[in-house]
C-alpha cells in the first residue's frame, strides 16, 4: 500500500505582506492549531488566536467583537480563506478588515498519485 502526503503552502504574497505585522488569527476549522502553526512556521508575529468549532456559522456579533479587539490591541486580523468566504457572505462590510490566507496543498509524488487514481477508476469500469 502506498502512502501519499503533502504540505500546506500559503500564498507567498500574503506572507510577505504580513511580515513585521502583529497578528490576531482566528479559524473555524477542524484543527485550528495547524493554521496557527503554519503562520508561526513562516516567522509571522502571531500575538493572539481565537478558535471556533469546525464549520462554525459566524454571527455578526462574533466578527464585530474580533474586529473591536484587534483594533484595541493594534493587531491585524487573519483567517483561512474558507472562513473568509463565509464571513463575506454574512457581513460584507467587516470582511475588508480581515486578511484571508490562501493555502494550497502540495502533494508529494503527485504524478504517482494521479496514475494510481486513474488505474483504480479504469479497473472498476
Amino acid at each position: 500500500m502506498n502512502v501519499y502526503n503533502g504540505v500546506f503552502v500559503p500564498d507567498k504574497n500574503t506572507i510577505q505582506e504580513l511580515n513585521n505585522k502583529k497578528l490576531y488569527a482566528f479559524a473555524g476549522i477542524g484543527i485550528p492549531d495547524k493554521f496557527y502553526e503554519l503562520l508561526k512556521s513562516f516567522n509571522l508575529n502571531l500575538i493572539k488566536t481565537k478558535s471556533f468549532p469546525d464549520h462554525y456559522k459566524y454571527k455578526e456579533h462574533d466578527l464585530q467583537k474580533l474586529v473591536k479587539e484587534s483594533k484595541e490591541l493594534k493587531l491585524k486580523l487573519i483567517t483561512t480563506e474558507k472562513d473568509f468566504i463565509k464571513i463575506k457572505e454574512i457581513v460584507p462590510n467587516i470582511s475588508n478588515q480581515i486578511i484571508p490566507l490562501k493555502i494550497k496543498l502540495k502533494i508529494n509524488n503527485k504524478d504517482q498519485l494521479i496514475e494510481k487514481i486513474k488505474s483504480a477508476i479504469y479497473e472498476k469500469n
